[in-house]
Formats: C-alpha cells, sequence, structure tokens
C-alpha cells in the first residue's frame, strides 16, 4: 500500500502542526479560511490516529461496551492502513508489558486479544527476544490446532459512538476559530460543518481511508445538532 500522505508537502505541514491541537485554549482569530481548514485537518488527523490507543487501553473484557464500539485488533489494522505499522507495534507492545496474562484469559474467547498475543508475540521472535511460557503454549497451539472463532457477521456496520464524537469535536474545534455552526439553504458554504465536510475530503485524497465516508455535510450538521441536544440534556 503506497501512502500518499507521503508525497503530499501540505501533509508534511500538518503532521508538524502539534502544537494548540485541542478543544482548550484560545485559538486565533481572523484567520484565513485556508489557514482554519489546515489547522482543522491537523486536528483531525490527530484524533484519528489517538481513536487506536483509546480502543486499544479498553481492553476485550468490557461485554457492555456500546453498539458500534469494535475491540483493538492490530492484525486488523495492520490490513486496513499498513502505514501504522509503527504505531501499531507500540500499543502492542505496550499491552504485552502490562497485559499479558489478562490477554491470555481474554484470548480465550476474543479474537481481537487473541490477534494482539499473536502480533506480540511475532514481533518478539522478530528481535529474538524471550517468550513466556504460556505465549510460547499459545503460539505452539495455534501452529498445529488454530483456534475457530465465531464468523463475524456481515451486513452493515453499526454506527460507531466514538467516530460521532470525533466528528462533533471537529465542528467545536472549527467553531472555536470563529465559524458559524451551520448555514441556511441558500448561504454560502462557510460553516464550521461545511470545513470539517470539505476537510475530511482533503485527508480522504491523501490517503486516509477512515474519512471516505460519513462527512457530508448533511451528516455532519445532523451529528452536531444530535450531540449538542445530547449535551444539553446531562448538564441540565
Amino acid at each position: 500500500m503506497s501512502d500518499k500522505s507521503d508525497e503530499s508537502p501540505l501533509m508534511a505541514r500538518i503532521q508538524k502542526a502539534g502544537d494548540d491541537l485541542t478543544l482548550t485554549g484560545s485559538k486565533p482569530q481572523d484567520l484565513p479560511r485556508s489557514k482554519i481548514k489546515e489547522r482543522l485537518m491537523a486536528f483531525m488527523l490527530s484524533n484519528e490516529r489517538l481513536s487506536g490507543t483509546i480502543a486499544f487501553g479498553e481492553g476485550a473484557d468490557k461485554d457492555d461496551a456500546p453498539d458500534g464500539v469494535q475491540h483493538y485488533d492490530p492484525v486488523e489494522e495492520l490490513r486496513r492502513d499498513d502505514s501504522k505499522l509503527n504505531e501499531i507495534l507500540m500499543l502492542v507492545e505496550h499491552d504485552m508489558n502490562f497485559r499479558e496474562a489478562a490477554l491470555l484469559e481474554e484470548a480465550q474467547e476474543h479474537q481481537a486479544s487473541y490477534n494482539v498475543l499473536l502480533f506480540g508475540a511475532a514481533a518478539k521472535l522478530a528481535r529474538d527476544e524471550q517468550l513466556s511460557d504460556a505465549l510460547r503454549e499459545l503460539v505452539v497451539e495455534h501452529l498445529v490446532n488454530p483456534p475457530n472463532f465465531p464468523t463475524q457477521r456481515r451486513g452493515k456496520q453499526k454506527r460507531s459512538p466514538q467516530v460521532d464524537e470525533r466528528k462533533y469535536f471537529a465542528v467545536k474545534f472549527a467553531l472555536q476559530h470563529g465559524l458559524k455552526p451551520t448555514r441556511n439553504d441558500v448561504s454560502q458554504h462557510r460553516s464550521a460543518c461545511d470545513l470539517v465536510a470539505e476537510a475530511a475530503l482533503d485527508l480522504w485524497k491523501m490517503g486516509h481511508s477512515a474519512f471516505a465516508t460519513g462527512y457530508g455535510y448533511d451528516n455532519i450538521k445532523k451529528i452536531y445538532n444530535n450531540e449538542s441536544k445530547l449535551r444539553k440534556a446531562r448538564c441540565g
């Protein structure tokens, strides 16, 4: 898989823009729309990359996880985007160091945890590192008689609350630069929701498949309005 972002001077600038990419603190005002979009793209890309870390830390033993929240699977993650190999290795190594015993227990039922262990074992073998007795047993058993996990059901993918939240936060970030949240049908496309849709399209063109769908103006507007109502209800 080619990494289109390596060919983009703009993406190189975005990746260096590590300052002020949060929802806290004041943001520069009266920036040109192109500059706001550049900052927004950096914010969206940063949040998307962090999403794997968040999902990874939750573990696979939460049966009460909300609909659409999937357990982190390094094998599937690498299959989707092989440019994330270093990040995946870092996360796997962390979990192997601090949660190997828990992963071995989870792996009896959850393929995601099983794949973390296999990924971690492969990394250790590649670096000539010693495996624990339990991990060595899992690898041997896998080679002789790999487990048969239930086939994942096909069909329409469930809506992810985490993805919706990231879209809402992107609009909030744009709002902090002085934009209005939405527009009416006759006004120009200059709202925060419009800018999020444009930023997502640009990121997709740069090769970031996570922004391929679900970022149209109408969808972003709906998510922003729904999330705003939910947050007001919680505070009220």
